[in-house]
C-alpha cells in the first residue's frame, strides 16, 4: 500500500503532467478542426464552412465543461465537509469567510446577469437568432466574465497600492 508520504510521483509532478496531458489533447483537436477539412462546405448553404472537426472540438469543449464542473463541486462539498472549525482564522485571516464571500458573490453575479441579460433576437450568419434562454446564457456568461475581471483589476490595483496607503497611515 502507498501511504500519502511516499507516493511515487509529487503533487505538483501529477498536476503538471495533466496540465502537459490537456495541452497535448487540446492542440491536436484544435490542429484538426482547423487544418483538415476547414474548407468544407455546409451543406443547406454552400457559402459556410462546416469544418469536419467540429463535433470533436464541440465535445472536448463540453467534456472540458463537465469536468470542471465536477471538480468545482467536488471540491466545494469537500472543502465544506472536512474544514474544522480552527481553518477560519488562517494567520488573522478569516479564509472560510472569504471562501464563502467568494463563492456567494460569484452565484450572485451569475444570477443577476441572467436575469438582467438581454434576450432580443440577434443575426447569426444572416439567419435570426430568438431562442431567449441562450441569448440569456451567453449574456450572462459574457457580463459575469466582465464583471469578475473588473473586479479582478480593482483589486490587483487596490493591493498594488499598499505600501503607499501602509507609507501614509506611519
Amino acid at each position: 500500500m502507498v501511504t500519502p508520504n511516499k507516493l511515487p510521483l509529487s503533487t505538483e509532478r501529477i498536476s503538471q503532467r495533466v496540465l502537459y496531458a490537456l495541452v497535448a489533447v487540446i492542440a491536436v483537436v484544435f490542429a484538426l478542426f482547423f487544418l483538415v477539412g476547414f474548407d468544407t462546405p455546409f451543406a443547406a448553404n454552400p457559402s459556410f464552412n462546416a469544418p469536419l472537426f467540429t463535433s470533436a472540438l464541440i465535445v472536448l469543449m463540453w467534456g472540458m465543461l463537465g469536468v470542471a464542473t465536477l471538480a468545482a463541486v467536488v471540491t466545494l462539498i469537500k472543502k465544506a465537509r472536512y474544514s474544522s472549525q480552527s481553518e477560519k482564522m488562517v494567520n488573522g485571516i478569516p479564509t472560510r469567510r472569504i471562501s464563502l464571500m467568494v463563492s456567494l458573490g460569484t452565484m450572485l453575479c451569475l444570477g443577476l446577469t441572467l436575469l438582467l441579460g438581454s434576450s432580443a433576437q440577434m443575426l447569426i450568419n444572416g439567419v435570426p437568432f430568438t431562442d431567449p434562454f441562450w441569448l440569456k446564457t451567453a449574456d450572462m456568461l459574457v457580463n459575469t466574465s466582465l464583471i469578475m475581471l473588473l473586479t479582478a483589476a480593482l483589486a490587483v490595483a487596490f493591493g498594488a497600492t499598499r505600501y503607499h496607503r501602509k507609507r501614509k497611515k506611519n
